[in-house]
């Protein structure tokens, strides 16, 4: 984590963040975005493209997981409805 110390870095930030590294990498590319990240690049890549910016990616693939704790409950639902009472 960043301490508060070093000043904000909010969502906009971090949409800027990731624009500002698509343009560093140089276009021609895909990106790939795994759980938290997804938000800032949805965004970012969508502002390119309203933007006809000529960096956008050529593809974006967003990767999440299922939640664990729900995961967690649907198993142990299962289990009780299983018993007979």
């Amino acid at each position: 984590m960043v301490p508060l110390a070093e000043g904000r870095f909010d969502l906009d930030d971090y949409v800027d963040y990731v624009i500002e590294m698509l343009h560093e990498l140089g276009g021609n590319m895909h990106v790939i975005a795994v759980c938290q990240p997804s938000v800032p690049v949805v965004a970012a890549v969508s502002i390119m493209e309203a933007e006809h910016d000529p960096f956008v990616p050529l593809s974006m693939t967003l990767i999440g997981r299922p939640d664990r704790y729900q995961a967690q409950s649907d198993r142990g639902q299962q289990s009780r409805r299983g018993k007979r009472h």
